[in-house]
Order: C-alpha cells, then sequence, then structure tokens
C-alpha cells in the first residue's frame, strides 16, 4: 500500500514562498525505501546539474 502523497505539491509553494527561486522538481523518496534510494538520489542530482552531494 502507497503512503503520503508524494511531494504534495512541495515544489509549486516553494516557488510561490520564493518568488524568482530556481525552484526544481523534488524527488520523493518513502522512508521505507530510503536505505535503497541511493541510485534514485544519484540520478536525480545528474539530472538537476549535480555530479554529488
Amino acid at each position: 500500500m502507497a503512503k503520503g502523497s508524494g511531494l504534495s505539491g512541495t515544489e509549486r509553494k516553494i516557488a510561490a514562498a520564493c518568488k524568482g527561486a530556481d525552484v526544481r522538481k523534488g524527488l520523493a523518496i518513502p522512508g521505507s525505501r530510503a536505505d535503497q534510494s541511493g541510485e534514485a538520489v544519484s540520478q536525480w542530482l545528474k539530472g538537476n546539474g549535480k555530479d554529488e552531494i
């Protein structure tokens, strides 16, 4: 069963509160899968112009 609802509009809320900010697509990772999400995080970072943390 899925829990939560992703980022629940977080990007939109940040963009509205921080006019002019470069708000990019977030990455939702359920807490139960955090220890298995290394590759997903790496790909997300690369997709946002970052090679590493």
